[in-house]
């Protein structure tokens, strides 16, 4: 109840098991609390295991990338490409050219 709902991001394809036996890395406001701590297990992208040295391209927000919702790995991230275009309209414009088919 303490996290935004808006803070629960997807990536499509993307799974992974928790270990809640585990103690958290972060608070629900993102601080950090246990930087050796992890509770992520068996992280795959299309079924595939990702490696500790995979590095991926992600587009998100400018809200996400300031840091917002306590992802201060994001605010750490290099920027490759910034569009003037806000994302709301990228996705639209990608919703409105097919049908989709995503992972429930």
């Amino acid at each position: 109840p303490e996290a935004a709902s808006y803070d629960f991001d997807t990536i499509d394809g993307l799974t992974w098991a928790l270990d809640l036996s585990c103690p958290p890395r972060t608070d629900p406001k993102g601080r950090l609390i246990d930087a050796q701590a992890s509770r992520v297990r068996d992280l795959r992208l299309a079924g595939r295991r990702v490696d500790e040295g995979d590095r991926f391209v992600l587009a998100t927000s400018s809200y996400r990338l300031a840091s917002g919702g306590g992802y201060a790995a994001a605010a750490e991230a290099r920027v490759i490409l910034q569009s003037p275009t806000p994302n709301r309209e990228i996705v639209l414009s990608h919703v409105l050219q097919g049908p989709l088919d995503p992972a429930p």
